[in-house]
């Protein structure tokens, strides 16, 4: 009987998603060059469909997508080589430049010293 009448808040629509899962995609160019896009799939379906913005995504993570995505198609394309999926996880907090990128690949032998220095340069990137 004495219970508080509830209230009601509304969501916001954007910014909200902290940790986000895309698969990764790619074309080849008439010149052969090979881009990587992130995709997620219809649900239900195999139907990919290139993620170019994810505004429910937190600032970081989508500051985070678009550093990978740019490495990965210019300086650092080593790094794109058998590459499955790329996972971002940031923080609530705003003022935070961590997160968390786990780059998920099919096969790891060919992983090399200029690979890991490739990994090491990303990791920095983007930090304001």
């Amino acid at each position: 009987d004495n219970l508080p009448t509830p209230q009601e808040f509304a969501s916001p629509t954007e910014g909200f998603r902290m940790r986000a899962n895309f698969h990764i995609w790619r074309t080849t160019s008439d010149l052969d060059e090979t881009k990587i896009d992130y995709v997620m799939f219809e649900p239900g379906t195999q139907n990919p469909y290139r993620v170019t913005q994810y505004p429910m995504g937190s600032n970081r993570l989508q500051d985070c997508m678009s550093v990978l995505r740019t490495a990965l198609n210019g300086k650092h394309t080593l790094l794109a080589q058998k590459l499955k999926e790329v996972t971002f996880h940031t923080t609530l907090n705003n003022d935070s430049d961590s997160a968390v990128i786990v780059l998920n690949y099919y096969d790891t032998s060919f992983v090399s010293e200029e690979w890991k220095d490739a990994a090491q340069t990303i990791s920095t990137m983007g930090n304001n």
